[in-house]
């Protein structure tokens, strides 16, 4: 019986442990449990969707910043100007 009690007792601190590691460090290892108030039919944790649109963004910004940058473009602009 003891060894039953110490096995759940390390069983459940090893959980904790994961658990906590997990919302620490943002690993997105644990699972989604918020199906239990109604609010998600999902069983694993979805990526944030703001995320990747500020990524493919942030991509965009790029690109544009190299086409602004470049030498052929700026003088392209310039003689328009005239």
């Amino acid at each position: 019986m003891v060894e039953f009690i110490f096995l759940f007792s390390a069983i459940y601190a090893i959980t904790i442990a994961f658990t906590w590691l997990d919302k620490k460090l943002e690993l997105g290892l644990a699972i989604n449990w918020d199906w239990l108030n109604g609010q998600s039919t999902g069983t694993t944790s979805k990526p944030d969707p703001s995320t990747q649109q500020i990524q493919q963004l942030t991509e965009r910004v790029n690109a544009l910043e190299t086409i602004i940058t470049d030498n052929k473009y700026q003088l392209d602009e310039q003689l328009r100007k005239m």
